[in-house]
C-alpha cells in the first residue's frame, strides 16, 4: 500500500479516536446503582397525583412549580478501601429538583428493604419542613431508628440522604416512591420505581 494512503488512514483513525474521547470524557460514566428519572414540568398537583392514579410520565408545563418538581433520584453505594480491602460503607439517596426547593415544601421518600430495618422493612426519608432518615416504625410504635443524615446543595436543587452501613451487602431495595407536597395545597409531584437497587454493587 502506498505510504501516503497509510499515513492518511492513520490520520483518520486518530481523528476518530479523538472524537470518541470527546463524546465520552473521563468521569462521564454513570456510577453503578439505581437511577430513576421523572418528567420535567409535571409538578402541578393534578393528573391524579396523590389520588392513587398512575404517576404522570409527561410534562404538563407551564403550570409546573419547579421548586417541587422531582427530576431524578439516584441510589448509589459508597465504598471505602481499595482492592481486596474495598467494602460497602452505606449508600446515598440523591434527589434532584428542577428548581430551588420551594419554601414550605415537604419531600418524602420511602423504599422497601429485603432485610429488616428497625422494626419494619421500610426506609423513610424526609426533607423540607420535616427532615429525617429513619426506619419506619411499626404500627403502634412511637419511635423511629435514625439510620442516616441529610444535606442540601447550596442552590437547594439537590437533596442527599447518606444512609449508614446498617445493611449487609446484597440487601435489595425496591418500590421507591418519592413525593413533594406543600402544606394545605397537597401533593405536587410524584416519582416511583419498582426497579431493584442492590446495596454493595
Amino acid at each position: 500500500m502506498p505510504a501516503h494512503l497509510t499515513t492518511r488512514r492513520m490520520a483518520l483513525a486518530i481523528a476518530a479516536a479523538a472524537i470518541a474521547i470527546g463524546a465520552h470524557p473521563a468521569g462521564a460514566a454513570t456510577k453503578p446503582g439505581l437511577h430513576i428519572t421523572d418528567a420535567v414540568g409535571d409538578a402541578n398537583g393534578i393528573n391524579g397525583q396523590g389520588f392513587g392514579a398512575p404517576v404522570p410520565s409527561q410534562s404538563t408545563s407551564p403550570a409546573s412549580v419547579a421548586g417541587t418538581d422531582i427530576t431524578r433520584i439516584d441510589l448509589v453505594t459508597r465504598f471505602v478501601g481499595k482492592g481486596k480491602h474495598r467494602k460497602a460503607d452505606g449508600f446515598d439517596v440523591i434527589l434532584k429538583l428542577a428548581g430551588k426547593l420551594q419554601q414550605g415544601t415537604v419531600i418524602t421518600v420511602t423504599m422497601d428493604t429485603s432485610r429488616p430495618c428497625g422494626d419494619s422493612s421500610i426506609i423513610q426519608l424526609g426533607y423540607g419542613t420535616s427532615k429525617l432518615a429513619v426506619c419506619q416504625s411499626a404500627p403502634g410504635s412511637t419511635t423511629n431508628d435514625t439510620i442516616g443524615s441529610y444535606d442540601a446543595s447550596t442552590d437547594l436543587t439537590t437533596i442527599t440522604w447518606s444512609i449508614e452501613p446498617v445493611f449487609k451487602p446484597g440487601t435489595t431495595i425496591t418500590n421507591i416512591y418519592a413525593s413533594t407536597s406543600v402544606f394545605v395545597l397537597g401533593v405536587f409531584d410524584e416519582a416511583s420505581s419498582s426497579k431493584v437497587f442492590t446495596y454493595g454493587r
